[in-house]
């Protein structure tokens, strides 16, 4: 038996060598980037490389990780319907791709394999480095403070215990997309820009409250360059979601503030026991946190008042100014949020 094959038209074989034309060109480009300004390549290769690396670590040293707490209740073992179940909040929170991603794999593998259940955290904690790396590249000229800001958030500091837990993906893939919204509200403008930020903003919302905070962030950010529809875009989602989640379910909030005059009274206090131990176990020094709060805090206070005298602010104003405002909404969401919790519980590394 004899096969016949069909001899290629005269239109493929255009095609195919314009396609080898085009990646000869991209190449040639590439090449003329790299010698043209080989600091900012050499930026990219350290950080990719050693972000990859540092994924693939995460991945490997949890093999023998094991389920912890919350985690069993990612497993739909009550055989609720599962769109329904899929949208319950857990505690409060909805987690709706982390339940996802565990009921499949849970229902391909089981309780094996640990390290699967890690790529969507660790995914997402790439997408937080490349975006933090980012903001820093577009906010200074010094490619060495851009690659080792981004490396250093590798670590994620005092918060690293985060990166061990499976789990921890509503936390890290919504402040994932919170901050890909920021670089959007920062940067990006017209509709390809506002349909992947509406996506954005939408997973963020399903994927875990901490959202919530960022998204108002980057709306705000968005009003400020005088973009409202996507600003108003990009805070309604979170908003509304809240809102019907609120209504639907009612989810407890065992640890929330009782009202406005304990958040005054305790708030400051409460705050303080947050962020004094994230900077004192991240940089290994006692005694410095008041030390660095006071000076982020004046220092970045200066910067916005020297923009605001602008008529148009500065590159690195505006990314002062997103991410003071995604850590000061940030902070406050968890003062209402877990004000009656137990201080020491409050400095754990999650929060």
């Amino acid at each position: 038996m004899t096969l016949e094959v069909e001899p290629l038209s005269p239109t493929d074989d255009v095609q195919a060598v314009s396609r080898d034309r085009a990646w000869r060109l991209r190449a040639i480009k590439l090449a003329r980037d790299i010698r043209t300004d080989p600091a900012r390549w050499a930026s990219f290769a350290v950080v990719g490389l050693t972000s990859t690396l540092f994924a693939l670590w995460l991945l490997f040293m949890s093999r023998h990780q094991w389920f912890v707490t919350d985690e069993f209740d990612y497993f739909n073992y009550q055989r609720d319907p599962l769109l329904a179940w899929l949208l319950q909040p857990h505690n409060e929170h909805t987690v709706v791709f982390t339940k996802a991603w565990f009921v499949l794999l849970g229902h391909f593998v089981g309780l094996r394999f640990y390290e699967l259940y890690m790529i969507p955290l660790v995914a997402a904690h790439l997408v937080v480095v490349a975006a933090i790396y980012r903001l820093t590249w577009i906010s200074t000229t010094s490619r060495v403070l851009a690659s080792g800001t981004a490396l250093a958030s590798l670590l994620m500091g005092a918060a690293f215990s985060t990166l061990t837990w499976a789990g921890q993906f509503q936390y890290v893939g919504s402040v994932a997309a919170g901050m890909v919204v920021i670089v959007l509200a920062i940067e990006g403008s017209g509709r390809r820009t506002l349909a992947i930020a509406a996506a954005t903003a939408a997973f963020g919302t399903l994927n875990g409250s901490a959202f919530v905070a960022l998204g108002l962030a980057a709306a705000l950010l968005y009003m400020r360059r005088g973009l409202w529809r996507e600003g108003i875009m990009v805070a309604a989602i979170p908003l509304g979601w809240e809102a019907i989640n609120h209504v639907v379910w009612a989810p407890p909030d065992i640890y929330a503030a009782t009202g406005l005059n304990q958040i005054l009274r305790d708030g400051p206090a409460f705050a303080y026991s947050i962020l004094g131990p994230a900077i004192s176990q991240t940089l290994h020094v006692k005694y410095v946190s008041a030390l660095a709060l006071l000076v982020l805090t004046v220092g970045t206070l200066l910067r916005i008042a020297v923009d605001l005298r602008r008529r148009h602010a500065s590159m690195p104003g505006i990314v002062m100014v997103g991410l003071a405002l995604a850590t000061i909404l940030t902070t406050l969401s968890l003062v209402v949020a877990r004000l009656s919790l137990p201080t020491a519980s409050a400095s754990g590394g999650q929060y």
